[in-house]
């Protein structure tokens, strides 16, 4: 199940950043750490954290978990258009 809407929200938050607003792994995460926004484990947030979000399929509802579709938190189209930033900031 999703989490709290808070950790939902900073999710949607985080893609749009990246897909919309041209801003880096890094750029996110010191956005976040400045605004203090805790993550689930560590606490605060890394590059590593955000790129392995923005990667992350299950967040279109993609992966299965435990026998059971993980709900979509973003839709994917948006999760297209950061894989596409991102092979246009790589080239």
């Amino acid at each position: 199940m999703p989490g709290p809407r808070e950790e939902i929200d900073i999710i949607g938050w985080v893609f749009n950043q990246y897909a919309f607003e041209n801003k880096g792994y890094h750029k996110i995460a010191s956005e976040l750490n400045q605004q203090q926004v805790s993550t689930e484990k560590v606490g605060t947030w890394s590059v590593s954290t955000i790129c392995a979000i923005i990667f992350n399929e299950s967040y279109i509802g993609s992966k299965i978990i435990t026998k059971n579709a993980h709900p979509a938190l973003i839709t994917k189209e948006l999760f297209e258009q950061c894989s596409h930033c991102y092979t246009n900031k790589c080239l």
